[in-house]
């Protein structure tokens, strides 16, 4: 299980470094305003200055603690961020050189989608080139 204080003068980037921290197939996104379930977040409401800090943004006022353990889904993770303290929040998925943005995957453990971003992203690997060579 993973554990994490968050606290109103911490620094979004701060946030996305410890999440990368944890999980390295994964990123995380702070957004303006919420999304459904399984729905995108608008990509013009991304929030782009990372200096900020979570109380500017979301008007955070107290620390609270984040726990996620093996059954933890993408959805329940962004999901509490959003009803304990409307923190909007979007997960990523890295595949190959992409990030993909984790819609329908909702339901999917942040353990599992890791493992796969992880997987997902490891060069394949090449046979040995044929030796056209006559052999003797």
């Amino acid at each position: 299980m993973i554990q994490y204080t968050i606290q109103p003068e911490m620094k979004l980037e701060d946030f996305k470094h410890w999440f990368r921290g944890q999980f390295e197939g994964l990123k995380i996104e702070f957004f303006t305003q919420g999304h459904g379930v399984q729905e995108p977040s608008v990509k013009s409401n991304m929030i782009k200055d990372v200096h900020l800090t979570l109380g500017e943004v979301f008007h955070v006022k107290e620390s609270f603690h984040i726990s996620i353990d093996a059954n933890t889904t993408v959805g329940d993770f962004e999901q509490y961020l959003r009803k304990h303290a409307d923190i909007h929040v979007q997960i990523f998925r890295k595949a190959g050189h992409e990030w993909l943005e984790t819609i329908i995957t909702d339901n999917k453990t942040i353990f599992f989608l890791n493992r796969k971003a992880i997987e997902d992203s490891r060069p394949l690997a090449q046979d040995e080139p044929l030796d056209y060579h006559e052999q003797e």
